[in-house]
């Protein structure tokens, strides 16, 4: 079979692989026997109750139908609050099981992908990314060789790529909010050009994250979708996250997303479709999943485990800063950008405390998780509805309100 072939068929390949899930135990919907209170910091249950009245407010102000939001601490759930419905039109609340897409916060697990193959010698981040992408040789570089496109520069977002995956978008059903084939990404190279010299500065990219995934693919020899599950995904225990298109299994807490607009709720449907750029945002899972994944990067999961991820000393190199971000606002948040996640320095020059994470926005998803490394905590965030206008306010105020309510409790 071509790898053309094979890449069309990713669908089918990755409900097969997920169908175990289905048989997976229900999440725990509250906090573990072990979160007694009395290991809960002095004025926790006060700082929770302020934090669940806050995330209400502020969802139903904005018109959210559903969404849920989850405080971990030393590898445990402390808490978690749901919101609304998971379906407006059935009435089916949001529960801990309600799976949600979570867009861009792929790219970190893609980035761990790659950093896996990188500590196992078979790709260096000092590289040419041409070498694993020679469609990128068309690309337009006024400052000079495409080749000095490092794949270090598509990690940290610093390689002039432009922020829009492509230019696509229209009216027409034909015209796809993102490219659903290889080919298709291949055939925009001679229309994209680099915006800047390459590794001097910030600029979002989906394109740069879709590059990563296919030098993945080139370097391992399995589907990304493939390699993610087998290498990042079940080692980690994650056993109902998935890509695309939900397993038949998994469909009953797969929730739908929705834009809404004055009142008036517009239903986009369970499924994210992301086709070639699945990469930089096809990753769906449940909240508790998420749970996992925070108590790895923190290291506070099984530690033979989760060094068959990647080891402690690749994540701190990864939550190294690189270049300022575009989202500064002075004096209270300093924004960073890592190998594809966001350092947060918070509270101003005098009292900042740092914070690593990433954000997500795709259709009617918007959601964000934040760790605090030196007190072992963190929060996970999201909701299955935006407007057609931005909702960044709600959710940078919703995060604002977390790292001035909750995570200072652990400070001591």
């Amino acid at each position: 079979m071509s790898r053309e072939m094979a890449m069309d068929r990713r669908t089918l390949i990755f409900t097969g692989a997920l169908a175990g899930a289905i048989s997976a135990p229900p999440l725990a919907a509250t906090a573990p026997a072990g979160a007694s209170e009395a290991r809960l910091p002095a004025g926790w249950k006060e700082a929770w109750s302020r934090a669940v009245a806050d995330f209400h407010d502020d969802l139903t102000a904005s018109g959210v139908v559903g969404g849920g939001f989850a405080f971990c601490h030393d590898g445990e759930m402390l808490a978690f609050e749901p919101h609304g419905y998971q379906d407006v039109a059935t009435k089916q609340p949001v529960d801990i099981e309600t799976i949600y897409h979570w867009a861009s916060i792929t790219k970190t697990f893609t980035a761990i992908a790659f950093m896996q193959l990188r500590d196992r010698g078979l790709v260096s981040l000092d590289e040419p990314a041409v070498k694993y992408c020679p469609e990128m040789a068309r690309i337009h570089d006024p400052f000079g060789r495409v080749d000095q496109i490092t794949l270090e520069h598509l990690l940290t977002h610093s390689s002039g790529l432009r922020e829009p995956t492509f230019p696509w978008g229209g009216d027409k059903p034909w015209q796809p909010h993102e490219p659903k084939r290889w080919d298709q990404v291949a055939a925009m190279m001679p229309y994209t050009e680099i915006e800047f010299r390459p590794g001097s500065k910030y600029s979002y990219s989906n394109l740069g994250l879709s590059l990563i995934g296919r030098v993945i693919e080139t370097v391992s020899g399995d589907i990304y979708q493939q390699y993610v599950i087998k290498n990042v995904l079940t080692p980690l225990g994650m056993e109902r996250t998935y890509f695309d298109r939900t397993p038949w299994g998994l469909a009953p807490h797969r929730g739908h997303n929705y834009y809404v607009d004055g009142g008036e709720i517009t239903d986009n449907g369970p499924e994210v479709l992301t086709g070639a750029t699945v990469a930089n945002g096809g990753l769906n899972a449940p909240i508790g999943d998420f749970v996992r994944y925070t108590s790895f990067l923190l290291g506070l999961g099984d530690p033979v485990r989760d060094q068959i991820v990647v080891r402690p000393a690749t994540l701190a190199e990864m939550w190294r800063p690189n270049h300022l971000t575009d989202e500064q606002i002075p004096p209270s948040i300093k924004e960073q950008m890592g190998e594809c996640f966001f350092i947060i320095d918070f509270g101003g020059p005098a009292n900042s405390v740092r914070y690593v994470g990433h954000t997500g926005s795709q259709l009617g998803y918007l959601s964000f998780f934040y760790l605090r490394p030196q007190t072992r905590s963190a929060v996970i965030w999201v909701v299955n509805s935006s407007a057609r206008t931005n909702f960044r306010a709600m959710v940078f105020a919703q995060r604002r309100k977390l790292f001035e309510g909750l995570f200072p409790l652990f400070e001591s």
